[in-house]
């Protein structure tokens, strides 16, 4: 019976993400909720969702807010973020102790797009250019799965080189 309630509670707090708007205010929520870990996966941080002044300030504010808080990024193709001026930027420029960036070499079709926090929120898009997937708050077996996702593609993934910093 345990079991039962908990796979209740568990669908209980998935949502389905229907357009651009619904999941700029799940990444939002999800970035505000987590104290420790942020892991995104993505196409390219795409434009319509991750190059927004509201997204940036609370990734901003989720770096700053804990001495041991991490936000790791792998994308697939960096060209836009890179070329584009991607709001993110200065800020991944600003802390790299507290933010990786790495990129995919795999196939795009071989992990999926999301954002996990503290191993028990998720949003995964079946669709990140238009914003369609389901956003979890409290599933620690499908924030589980995809770190495990995201630590294989980390694995693999190779430095930015545009994107290195140089120490004097």
């Amino acid at each position: 019976m345990n079991n039962d309630a908990s796979l209740e509670n568990q669908q209980h707090n998935r949502h389905a993400v229907t357009d651009l708007a619904d999941a700029r205010a799940h990444l939002i929520n999800i970035i505000q909720q987590s104290r420790r870990y942020l892991h995104i996966l993505s196409e390219n941080l795409h434009p319509n969702l991750y190059d927004d002044d509201s997204i940036c300030a609370a990734l901003s504010a989720f770096v700053r807010q804990n001495p041991n808080s991490h936000l790791r990024i792998l994308i697939h193709d960096p060209v836009y973020l890179i070329r584009h001026h991607h709001k993110i930027m200065p800020l991944i420029r600003r802390l790299p102790s507290k933010i990786s960036i790495r990129q995919i070499i795999a196939p795009a079709g071989d992990f999926p797009f999301f954002l996990s926090g503290d191993l028990d929120k998720s949003l995964l898009f079946s669709q990140e250019d238009q914003g369609n997937g389901h956003c979890n708050l409290q599933c620690r077996v499908t924030a589980q799965q995809l770190q495990a996702h995201f630590e294989e593609a980390w694995r693999q993934a190779v430095n930015i080189a545009d994107l290195q910093t140089l120490s004097l």
